[in-house]
C-alpha cells in the first residue's frame, strides 16, 4: 500500500543563512537525476519540484505512506519542526525517519534545526525507537 519514494527539492539557487546559492552552478537536480538511475532506482524514486509543506499535505490528503522518509530540507527551526511533524503523519509503524543536519547550528535558534529536531524528539518521546543520534538521526516509528 506504499507510495515510491519521493524526493522533495526545490532544486533552485536560494539564500538561507548564505547556504545553497550556486544549487544552478552545481547542478544539483541534473546530478540527482543521474545519481539515481547509476543507482538503478528509477522506478523506486521520482523527484517531486514542491515546497515541502504543500507536498507534505498533499500526501496526507492523498492518504499516502511511506516506509522510509529523508528530512533533508530548510535549515530553519520552523520550517524543519514544520516537515518534521507533517512527515511523521505520513510516515508507518515500523518506518524509518531520517533526519540530516541535526547538528547544525547558527547563533540564532531560529536559523537551524537543531532545537527542532529536540523539541520533536521530546513531543513524541515514546512513539519512536531511537536508531541513531549524531549529524543524523535516525528513527523507527513504534
Amino acid at each position: 500500500p506504499n507510495s515510491k519514494g519521493i524526493g522533495v527539492d526545490m532544486w533552485s539557487n536560494y539564500n538561507e543563512n548564505k547556504l545553497l546559492e550556486n544549487m544552478d552552478a552545481l547542478q544539483v537536480e541534473q546530478s540527482f537525476y543521474k545519481n539515481i538511475k547509476t543507482a538503478g532506482l528509477e522506478s523506486r524514486i521520482c523527484g517531486l519540484k514542491n515546497n515541502s509543506t504543500n507536498a507534505l499535505l498533499n500526501f496526507i490528503k492523498a492518504n499516502k505512506t511511506f516506509d522510509f522518509i529523508y528530512v533533508d530540507g530548510s535549515h530553519l527551526l520552523l520550517d524543519c519542526y514544520s516537515d518534521l511533524v507533517l512527515a511523521w503523519e505520513i510516515l508507518v509503524n515500523g518506518g524509518i525517519l531520517a533526519i540530516d543536519d541535526y547538528l547544525y547550528k547558527q547563533i540564532s535558534i531560529l536559523d537551524s534545526p537543531f532545537e527542532a529536531v529536540n523539541h520533536f524528539l521530546k513531543r513524541y518521546e515514546g512513539k519512536y525507537k531511537l536508531l541513531h543520534k549524531s549529524y543524523r538521526v535516525f528513527l523507527e516509528k513504534i
